[in-house]
């Protein structure tokens, strides 16, 4: 058992900062986490359905997505 597997492209800059934390805080509200696999572009797709977390404003989610301001 463990308790989750990310994957993401490693590309230092903000956005991957961005990326890695809402990630790390999407798998918190996951039902299930652990034994699970997380893609970001798991994330992403989740996101651009109109998901929101909390405490990440709108530029955070652009930002995240890869979209301009």
């Amino acid at each position: 058992m463990h308790a989750g597997i990310i994957l993401m492209p490693i590309v230092p800059s903000h956005q991957q900062e961005i990326r890695i934390a809402m990630m790390l805080d999407w798998m918190a509200i996951q039902s299930d986490y652990h034994n699970q696999l997380f893609r970001c572009h798991d994330l992403q797709y989740w996101l651009t359905q109109g998901n929101r977390l909390a405490g990440y404003s709108e530029a955070d989610v652009r930002l995240a997505l890869g979209q301009r301001a």
